[in-house]
């Protein structure tokens, strides 16, 4: 089964190729702030590199988040359009369960931590079972780091870009034996990529490209923004009625 999987959540656009959970090709660069210009010409790229092209896709895959607004939006537009194009299927995967794979734990407890900005992470706790595999506990979480921090005991092993921020937070909590992944594996890395999807798909976590919805764990906010916008518009409009 052959999977294009697309991952815009962060700085860096992923593009993978993969079969039955295997990459076959890759893209993983930093574009910073430019994935809608690069977005379509590099699955262009990567296909071509393969000898394949979309209609060889059984099913599409997009990071859906917590991550980049922006991002999340261009990512799943792209999924869905091919997705409805073709009529296929579509997988969309967790950001912070995609860390908690590639951090490769193998025993005890893993938490992804990525930055949210406004001083606050988006995370969630993960637990590697050597008989079930890993498995998250608990809600995915947007909060600042001490609130979480206070949530957590015993030995921890934290992923993700928001650790640059707040280790020394981290490391100044007696309840945990903190242990840190190197910065490489911070952000998606294109064989994890492969794997969640061949395993969600596995496990027929399918959607279509009218169901897949980015995690939007901000959308309070945004909700609030839009209002905010309305408002003002009617205030304008009464003014000049006036």
């Amino acid at each position: 089964m052959y999977c294009l999987a697309v991952d815009t959540t962060t700085n860096y656009l992923c593009v993978v190729i993969a079969r039955d959970g295997e990459v076959v090709c890759e893209y993983n660069r930093l574009k910073e702030r430019a994935h809608s210009k690069y977005l379509i010409p590099v699955v262009e790229k990567v296909l071509l590199r393969c000898g394949l092209s979309i209609a060889d896709m059984d099913y599409f895959t997009a990071g859906i988040g917590p991550g980049s607004f922006t991002g999340l939006r261009i990512g799943i537009a792209a999924v869905k359009a091919m997705a409805m194009a073709y009529d296929k299927p579509v997988v969309g995967y967790s950001s912070l369960e995609l860390l908690a794979l590639q951090s490769n734990v193998r025993d005890g407890l893993v938490c992804p931590v990525i930055d949210a900005k406004r001083q606050q992470v988006y995370s969630a706790v993960y637990e590697f079972d050597k008989r079930k595999g890993l498995r998250r506990k608990g809600k995915y979480l947007l909060v600042p780091i001490d609130d979480l921090l206070k949530k957590l005991r015993g030995r921890i092993l934290f992923i993700g870009d928001a650790v640059a921020l707040y280790r020394e937070n981290i490391c100044r909590n007696k309840s945990i034996i903190a242990e840190f992944a190197p910065k490489k594996l911070w952000y998606p890395a294109p064989q994890a990529v492969a794997r969640l999807c061949g395993m969600l798909y596995e496990k027929n976590d399918i959607k279509t490209a009218d169901t897949i919805t980015p995690l939007y764990m901000y959308a309070d906010t945004c909700t609030v923004r839009k209002a905010s916008k309305e408002k003002k518009v009617s205030s304008k409009q009464t003014t000049r009625e006036g």
